[in-house]
């Protein structure tokens, strides 16, 4: 498991809410966004992780706001990495039901931040350290304590699907070579 698609893994950065472009973006510069920052998640043969149908369909579900004159901000950006990510392990509902909570009890740059830290750092335990830090929010809450449980389970999707992947790889190669 040492190989370059895990390593990506294990380092995965997220962009903080101040990182994400503060210029406004059209669709397809969102899609690239989106898609190298969690490149790293994906495996060899991944789907795409956002598309320009996907976005207008969580838009049409309220799970984004509207974009004004065709062009996303900041905001949209956050709500698009989370709601890529968290997509993998849970249903669109569900992520509904997320959303509803965080914007009923934090504001997005901190609830988007801790998201960005947690999910590194699930991701450190998922393929080195082998268990998951201390909680880094400031206080223990239902929120919080469900966002560790989201980035938990992504973290261990990824590193399941970059065993299998490493596991099939390494199997072609030794066919390969016999």
């Amino acid at each position: 498991m040492q190989s370059d698609p895990c390593r990506e893994a294990a380092e995965f950065h997220c962009p903080r809410y101040r990182e994400l472009p503060a210029l406004e973006l059209y669709m397809d510069q969102v899609l690239t966004l989106v898609e190298s920052v969690l490149r790293p998640l994906c495996g060899e043969e991944g789907e795409p992780w956002v598309t320009g149908p996907m976005v207008n369909n969580y838009t049409k579900q309220g799970l984004l706001e509207r974009p004004v004159k065709k062009k996303y901000s900041r905001e949209h950006l956050a709500y698009l990495i989370f709601i890529c990510s968290a997509k993998q392990v849970l249903s669109i509902p569900d992520i509904q039901k997320l959303l509803q909570v965080q914007r009923e009890t934090y504001p997005l740059p901190v609830a988007y931040d801790y998201f960005c830290t947690e999910l590194e750092n699930a991701l450190q335990a998922a393929f080195v350290t082998r268990t998951l830090p201390e909680d880094t929010a400031s206080r223990d809450t239902q929120q919080t304590r469900i966002t560790r449980a989201l980035v938990t389970a992504l973290a261990q999707k990824v590193y399941l699907n970059k065993f299998l992947e490493y596991t099939v790889r390494s199997q072609r190669e030794k066919q390969g070579k016999a």
